[in-house]
């Protein structure tokens, strides 16, 4: 039996009760808690990892077929285009082979006209050969110097000078030697927009000295004598004769000079 001093507790109430067993049971809820979103953490994270593998797979998949159709697409123009290359190849082999014939034929025919047009010549030189015609077909020597404009400008310069004759032949005589000269040749290269061509220096010191002294017709005639020869190839500045136009001052074609041979047959 107890004692009258002592306390006996209240008995507790069902409220009272309820708070206790949420108290005891809250560490319990919150680590539930926690780990309820942990998994959906884990959750989430594995469907955003598993989305994104399987983007990535079909991404790779995507590319390997068009890959495999890019590869295949690759194939078939490769194909062709060998298939194209043989054919320009053989077309290239072909028009190479035309050219060739084409060009053999056309250095033979242009062989045969240079021999027809030495013969010319020889016949020319041998009968003294020209045409009566205003066409005035016959020999030039070309780099000979044409002595006419020795003549006109020493008779202008000397004209009062009985002996201008006899120094226009002096004259001519000099020039004519000086371009026998292998180490004088007033030639300079021009740049063109398509070619490299050689032409007569008109700056040269010698050529400038007889043009002050003389004039520019007695210049001109040098000027056109050392371009022949540049022309022809004449390293040591002979002449050679050439069938010539006179009237149209060119080189005269070989039917004109054909014609000049019969017209001087039928006489």
């Amino acid at each position: 039996m107890a004692d009258a001093g002592d306390e006996i507790p209240p008995a507790a109430t069902g409220h009272d009760a309820e708070q206790s067993e949420a108290k005891r049971k809250a560490p319990i809820t919150r680590r539930e808690d926690q780990l309820l979103k942990k998994l959906a953490l884990v959750r989430k994270s594995s469907k955003e990892a598993m989305e994104e593998a399987r983007a990535a797979v079909d991404g790779a998949l995507s590319m390997v077929t068009e890959l495999e159709a890019t590869y295949d697409a690759d194939e078939l123009t490769l194909a062709r285009l060998e298939e194209d290359c043989e054919k320009h190849l053989q077309s290239a082999i072909i028009e190479s082979r035309i050219a060739d014939k084409d060009l053999a034929e056309d250095h033979a025919s242009r062989e045969e006209l240079q021999d027809v047009r030495k013969a010319l010549i020889d016949a020319f030189l041998k009968y003294k050969l020209t045409s009566k015609d205003s066409s005035v077909i016959g020999i030039k020597m070309m780099g000979d110097l044409d002595e006419a404009p020795f003549k006109y400008d020493c008779m202008r310069k000397y004209g009062n000078d009985g002996d201008w004759k006899a120094k226009a032949s002096m004259l001519l005589s000099v020039w004519q030697d000086e371009l026998k000269n292998p180490f004088w040749r007033p030639l300079k290269t021009v740049e063109g927009d398509e070619k490299t061509e050689v032409v007569v220096d008109e700056d040269d010191s010698k050529l400038v000295e007889l043009k002050n002294e003389y004039g520019p017709s007695v210049y001109s005639a040098v000027k056109v004598a050392v371009a022949e020869l540049w022309d022809y190839d004449m390293a040591e500045g002979y002449p050679v004769p050439e069938l010539w136009n006179f009237g149209e001052r060119r080189k005269a074609t070989v039917v004109e000079a054909l014609k000049c041979v019969l017209d001087h047959l039928n006489k």
